[in-house]
This record gives structure tokens, sequence and C-alpha cells, in this order.
């Protein structure tokens, strides 16, 4: 099975890779597809249409892969693609931290092509990705996805397949160097991006920025910079940012960096051979712009262990660094600071095509890796820099996120291409133009100042995307510091004190802010309440268990972002206080507390039921434990920690009023082509261990519940007053085995008016007050 060389329809040749009998079915088969009136393309679904081309599933075992390895060394160029990604070091970092480490584990390979429509580049639906879907089994709450895109040189085959122009193998060639400069001129010309920090000042240097020049390169200190200003008025500084990965532990250290004892050299001169790759890259992208100053961590920021001072005040200052820059260059296509991101070295393989209806069309096209994430679902067309963004480590990594937001101008590197971004509009070089709001930006923060509900929600969304990157810190405790900057810009916004915000929550928002829950696998190794609590009590202190950031992986916060939740309120007096470790107020925490005087219930000795069948009032992943009592409803949990067993005992446990809800039926706001009549009307069925439960809608905005036979009795006439019919949320807190007095939070509480459940069933709970650590 030697590759052959294959003609592209241009007279150049490539070489195509052989196939075992598997891989056969690589080449894709247009046999029976119809084809555009002029004859001259295929014709693939509507735009609007994401269609996969099934192509083989097989089993392997992970990490050594032997099926896959057997295959390649007897030649096939396809088995040898994918075995050479499943070995990178970073993939397999990323998948074990997911389904954990063990000697082998059986796992599923499935392949398909995409056909969808390249919304920013391809006017019709075309071939767009190889995906190769790795599934390992009930440990991973999704498969991996390993996107390869499909490009061609020969015009033919680009045109019939409908395919993305083929990207240079370096990304900052003359056209791409042009198409840079007339996006940001076209910026700096049609826009006038607010200023929405009001740290962000006329005048605002960095402390210290790298001089890129011709030919040398050094570190300058913002004295320097401002020099000759007149009047005391300066202007800020043309500078470029960088947003990128460290990487590694290893490959930190070989990171060129800035402390006390090396300040003095790098003022001096900085050597183009002591840099890493991806600073390198940087000094060519502000050298190709003109760009005289360049911005980067590791020698912007003196990096002495030892004396953090002047890292945590350039924390806080982290909106106004890349605010202020000219253009912040994100490097997706680099995994770490010891890789590049303009030269394009992702692995790539070429197939042989031969047309079935069209045998004029023959050639080659390329596979070439993106990159992995979480399983492919989109169901739309697909917009070229959104897959970039999707499968880098950057995209994972917990500091971009305050760096991108920040930045009023981003300029993209990625493994498929480059792209632009400002709060006006995108585009990919080589695409379409889109304008208007893009992402979350502080222009848009900005915009939205007084609007307390508005900044809320767009805070609670901004730290649901931070915990899911909790792993993408060195140090798990810089979560709160790496989001300081965009918290100071929201408290202006907001206008309220510092004191307002509270590790990773505001204040005056707590009564549902504090009703989040984790959707990953952080609890997994905590297999009971006591080892959970154990856990909480000798992990590195990063916050209060109230706070989303004392340790959850992934998280949801139902009653903010629920469209069945309305009219949240508040049922419970809340006072909160946490201590900072430093001087940033809004950075790093030490301690905290939180006093909850509200109605509580102690849960006596019994159990909670993991629901095996369950569509779910709200949402059919969010409440898989159900408490009940005498067989009547009572409320479903989320827990803190993951029982191994189908049933959890409660001791320990108390159920603390927080707020409650109006819960709107499924109906009439989840829309599924495949309902039924039944369907339509059913707000949730469910089925525990010791109760069925089926709830329907009755008339107008109102629940009427009516419950099935096996329930017994139901509520009371009274049940059906506007305050029984509201749903009851809370915390789930357990006491401390060594701090009297004081209460751990260990999961949320979800009560909906059926049953004995609702608001109503705390009317004869005492009123309390207790503190949670």
């Amino acid at each position: 099975m030697d590759d052959m060389e294959s003609s592209d329809g241009k007279g150049t040749s490539a070489t195509c890779a052989r196939f075992c009998e598997r891989c056969q079915v690589l080449p894709f088969n247009d046999a029976g597809m119809l084809v555009s009136a002029d004859g001259t393309q295929l014709a693939f679904e509507p735009r609007d249409k994401l269609h996969k081309l099934f192509l083989y599933k097989f089993e392997d075992t992970y990490p050594d892969v032997p099926c896959l390895d057997a295959s390649a060394q007897s030649g096939c160029g396809f088995c040898r693609y994918l075995t050479e990604i499943l070995q990178t070091t970073e993939l397999r970092a990323e998948i074990e931290k997911e389904i954990g480490q063990k000697d082998s584990r059986t796992f599923t390979i499935s392949l398909h092509y995409i056909a969808a429509a390249l919304e920013d580049r391809v006017p019709r639906p075309g071939l767009t990705f190889l995906n190769v879907e790795l599934c390992f089994g009930s440990t991973s709450t999704a498969p991996w996805s390993l996107l390869s895109s499909i490009d061609s040189t020969s015009a033919n085959i680009s045109s019939w397949l409908a395919l993305r122009e083929s990207s240079p193998s370096n990304r900052l060639n003359d056209k791409t160097t042009r198409w840079i400069a007339d996006m940001i001129n076209r910026c700096c010309t049609n826009h006038r991006h607010p200023i929405v920090d009001p740290t962000i000042y006329r005048g605002f240097c960095p402390e210290r920025l790298i001089q890129v020049g011709k030919d040398t390169t050094k570190l300058v200190l913002r004295a320097d910079i401002l020099k000759g200003g007149k009047n005391g008025m300066f202007e800020t500084p043309k500078y470029m940012a960088l947003s990128y990965c460290w990487g590694s532990a290893e490959a930190a250290r070989q990171q060129l960096k800035t402390d006390k004892t090396s300040i003095t050299s790098r003022l001096a001169g900085i050597c183009e051979s002591e840099m890493t790759s991806v600073l390198r890259d940087a000094v060519a992208v502000a050298r190709a712009l003109s760009i005289p100053y360049l911005w980067v961590d590791s020698l912007c920021i003196l990096q002495d262990e030892t004396d953090r001072s002047d890292w945590e005040r350039q924390c806080s200052q982290m909106c106004s660094i890349y605010g202020c820059a000219f253009v912040t260059v994100c490097a997706l296509a680099s995994a770490s600071c010891t890789e590049g991101f303009l030269l394009n070295s992702q692995p790539e393989i070429h197939i042989p095509f031969q047309s079935a209806v069209n045998t004029g069309i023959c050639g080659t096209y390329r596979l070439k890796l993106l990159g992995a994430s979480r399983s492919y679902r989109r169901a739309d067309g697909i917009v070229e820099r959104f897959e970039d963004e999707n499968t880098s480590r950057w995209n994972k990594r917990g500091w971009t996120i305050q760096e991108s937001i920040s930045s009023s101008r981003l300029l993209f590197f990625g493994n498929s291409g480059v792209h632009f971004q400002c709060p006006g509009g995108s585009q990919s070089c080589g695409g379409e133009y889109f304008e208007g709001r893009t992402d979350n930006s502080l222009a848009y923060v900005g915009a939205q100042a007084g609007n307390c509900k508005e900044l809320y929600d767009e805070w609670l969304g901004l730290v649901e995307t931070a915990s899911s990157r909790k792993d993408g810190f060195t140090n798990p405790t810089d979560i709160l510091p790496a989001l300081s900057g965009l918290a100071r810009v929201f408290r202006e916004a907001l206008g309220v004190p510092e004191r307002d915000y509270v590790a990773g929550l505001w204040k005056s928002d707590l009564f549902r802010s504090l009703i989040w829950h984790n959707t990953g696998r952080e609890g997994a190794k905590n297999t009971n309440l006591q080892q959970h609590l154990r856990h909480v009590i000798v992990r590195p202190y990063i916050a209060p268990s109230w706070s989303w950031a004392s340790g959850v992986r992934t998280l949801d916060c139902l009653v903010a972002h629920h469209a069945g939740i309305h009219d949240p309120r508040q049922e419970s007096g809340l006072e909160c206080v946490t201590k900072p470790k430093h001087s940033d107020a809004l950075g790093e925490v030490e301690g905290g507390y939180l006093h909850i005087k509200g109605k509580i219930h102690e849960l006596p000795p019994m159990f909670l039921f993991r629901v095996k069948r369950f569509i779910h009032i709200i949402h059919p992943d969010y409440a898989p434990w159900q408490l009940s009592t005498r067989g009547l409803y009572v409320a479903q949990c989320q827990l803190d920690w993951t029982p191994e067993t189908d049933k959890e005992p409660t001791g320990g446990l108390h159920m603390i009023l927080v707020g409650s809800a109006v819960v709107v039926p499924r109906s009439e706001w989840w829309t599924d082509d495949s309902s039924t009549d039944e369907d339509a009307t059913s707000i949730g069925t469910y089925e525990s261990g010791d109760s069925k439960v089926s709830i329907r809608e009755a008339t107008g905005k109102k629940l009427k519940l009516l419950e099935d036979a096996t329930d017994g009795e139901e509520g009371s006439p009274d049940d059906n007053s506007c305050e029984a019919d509201r749903l009851a949320y809370g915390l789930l807190i357990s006491p401390s085995s060594t701090l009297a007095g004081k209460y751990y939070r260990v999961g949320v509480f979800y009560s909906e008016p059926k049953g004995r459940g609702g608001l109503r069933f705390f009317n004869n709970c005492d009123t309390r007050t207790v503190e949670i650590i």
C-alpha cells in the first residue's frame, strides 16, 4: 500500500494516500447525487441545513490504538494520519483529563463527512469537514470531534465539491497582510467604538512595552514612551497585544520572561534567538503592520515567583491593557509558547477523487487537521472563525476570556485562516463581512450601563464560560484574578461599590446567581457527601463553597438563563462578605461567608432517588435526583458530588429557601418538530425509584397539576393560589464537622408546584439564620 501520485487537474501532482480495506470508503462518492443546471457543480443539501455523510465505525483501545497502529504500519495513509493525531501530547492530556487515566479503555471511532454552507466563504453548500468522532462511553458527557478541513488546489474539484480556498503555508503572506491593514483601516475610519472602562483614559500606557524596531527589539518603560507630552497630555501609544497559550509546565519553562534580575538586560535588547516561536511570530506581525510596540505578558509583567505585587497590579489593569491596544492578535494555531502561529504545520493527507457523475473531474483534495473539540452538533451553516476557535487550545485557556472581550480589535490566526473582528462586525480573509455585534464585548457592556438585569445576565453568561475553562489555568487560584478587570468594568456599568462584588457574584443578584450547578465531571471523584466535604476542606482555597469559583468545572445558572423560568423573586435575607487576599479588591479572596435568613427544612433520614427516565419541566439534564415523602413529590436536586448508586442518603442535608419563580409550560417555549399532540401539552414526565408523576398544562398561564393515581392524595384547594403555583428553589447545605454553627453548600434544589412541592412546602418551616462558608 505505497502512496501514489495523482494529478490535481492543473498539471501538478500530489502524493495520495493508499488505504486499508476499512478506509477504502474515504474518497468521496458522488454517485447518484444531483447536479446543477449547468452541470458544473454538485447539489448538496439546502444552505440552511447540515448533512452528515457516514463512512464507517469501529472499536479500538485507548491510548495505544493497536488496531489503528497495525493498519498504519501496514501502509494505510489515513490510519497513519489518525494515529499521529491521537498520539499528540496535547490531545492525550485533554482526553485523559476528561475520562481519567486507566491502563486501557475501549472506545469507538466513527467517521463522517460534513456537508454544509461555509457562511463566510463559500456561497453554496459543499463538502466542508471530515469529522472523526471519539466516544468513550458513559464516562464522557459527549464524544470528542477531530475536525479536518477540506480544500484542493484543483479549480475543477474545488468548484465541483464547493470546497474552501486552499490555505497558504504562511499565514502572513502579502495578500493577508494587505487584507489585515485594510480591515484595521476600515474599522478606524468607520467605527467609533466606545471606551467603556473608566480607567481607560487618554494617554493610558502599560507599565512596559516591547519596542519592535526594524532590526532591534527591546523592553521599554512607560516613562520613556510618554516623554515629550505637551502640557502633561499624552496620546496612548500604538501597540499590539498578544493573546496566546503558555502551554504545559515544560513549555512554560522555556518561555522568555522578565523578572527583577533580567529587566536590565531586557531593556538593553532582546535577541531573536532568545525568543520562543510564538513571540517571534508576534514580532513579525507587528513589523508587517508597522506597529511600533508589542505587549506580551511574559515580558511586560515581572514574573518573580516570590514577589507577585507587579503581577497583581497589572492583573487589575488587564481590561485597560487589552482595551487600549491598537489590535490584539489571538494565536489560535499555537498550543503553547514554543509553537508559532504563522506557519501552517498541522497534519494533512491527500485523498484521491474521481467523480462518478462527471468523469472529467478527477484529482485530489486535502484533509488538514483543524483541531479537537467536544461533539460537533452544529445544525446550520458554518462560520470558519468559530471552528478555528472551538478546536483551539486558546479557546480552553482561562485568561483569554478577559483578553478577547476587552479588546476593541481582534486578529485571529487559526488553522484554517486569518480572521478579523471588532464590535462592528467580523470577516475571514477571503470571506464575506458580517456586520453587527460579535460575541461578548465591553462595548456592549458600556451600552447597557444602568440596565442591571441585562448586565447581570451578561455577567452570568461570562462566568459560565469562565467555569468551563478552569482547567486552562496553570494556577487554579487565578480564576478570580483573570476576571477582575472585567468585574471592574461591570461594577462601573452597574453603578455599585466594590464591596458588592463577592467572589465572582454580585450581591443584588445573589437570589438568582447562587443557584448554579455543576454540569461537568468535577465531582466524579467524590462519590458520597463525606468524601465531598473532605475534598472541600483540603483542596487549595479559591472561594467560599457558595461561589461558582470554588471548584466547579462547568456550571449552569438555571434560574437566570432558562426560558422556562420567569419572575424570579427573593424569598430570604442574604448578607455576604468576602476578604480579598491582596490589594485588588476584585481579585483573589482568602475567605468569606454568606448569611441566609430564611425558611429551612432539615431532611430526616431517607433517600434521594436517581431519576431513571426524565423529561423535566425545565430541561432534561438539570435534576437527576428526586426527593419524595410518602410517595409524593417534594423536589428535585443537583448534588455537588457524584454518587455511584441510584439512591443517596439524605443524612446531614438541609434545604434552605432562597427564592421562587413562575414556571412557564414547556409547550410555550420549546419547539420540536417531532413532538406529538400528547407532547404539546406535557410539561414533564419522569420516573424515579418510588413514584411516577405526569404533569400537564391546564388553562392560561397557571399550572393545574394533575397527578397519577400512584401519587396518592392531591393538594388542597388552596394550592391553586398564585403563591402555591410558584416554583421554590434554594441551596442544599451540610453542617461543618469542625466549625460549629457553620455550613457548606453541597447542592441546589428546585421544588415544582406539584405533589407536596412548590413554595407552599416551606409554609410550616422554621425561619433561621445560617452561615455558609
